[in-house]
């Protein structure tokens, strides 16, 4: 069993490591990896069973579990943001992030090993509609925390975090949650 505490204590790491994207634009109180990833895990689940409700077939489980295991290798990796993995390049940065999951999974017994290091290559290669949903989900997070900053007072930088996002975010439900609150709505409801 201590494994699986070491386990639980990394992912509790998490809890502590602030986004580093809020950190570098000066966020007083910047939302921790663990609060972004309660987030998608809660909006994953809430589009999900609507999508189910409507007749679309997507495999609820794997969206949960992917979307509660996305950020974990991050308590190896550090959040890294944009900038900072295109200084360090794509294939430095896939290589760190199989290796840190490598680490993470090697605490857990052997037999979800496999299906976790499946899920998360799954993720990574964006192969299944589960993963590209729970990967919008993950960019819709961040957008909804940016509107929210900028409600506060931290308008600065609002602006650049929605900058193309209509040509990242394809799903029709997530795509309806964030329309009515990119800045550029603002401006439409005023006319």
């Amino acid at each position: 069993m201590s494994e699986l505490e070491d386990f639980f204590k990394l992912a509790g790491q998490l809890k502590r490591l602030k986004r580093t994207g809020w950190v570098k634009r000066n966020v007083a109180d910047a939302e921790s990896v663990a609060d972004h990833s309660y987030r998608v895990a809660l909006m994953a689940m809430t589009l999900g069973h609507l999508k189910r409700q409507r007749g679309q077939n997507l495999d609820l489980e794997k969206v949960a579990c992917l979307a509660l295991l996305h950020d974990l290798p991050e308590a190896f990796t550090g959040d890294l943001d944009p900038e900072t993995k295109r200084r360090f390049g794509e294939q430095r940065v896939e290589e760190g992030e199989k290796d840190a999951v490598s680490r993470v999974l090697l605490l857990l017994p052997r037999e979800l090993q496999a299906f976790y290091e499946g899920l998360f290559e799954e993720y990574r290669t964006q192969a299944t509609m589960e993963a590209r949903f729970v990967n919008q989900l993950d960019r819709a997070e961040m957008l909804l925390q940016a509107h929210e900053y900028a409600k506060h007072g931290e308008k600065s930088y609002l602006d650049e975090f929605w900058r193309d996002w209509r040509r990242y975010i394809t799903d029709v439900d997530i795509f309806q949650l964030l329309a009515s609150l990119a800045p550029d709505a603002a401006s439409r409801r005023q006319k």
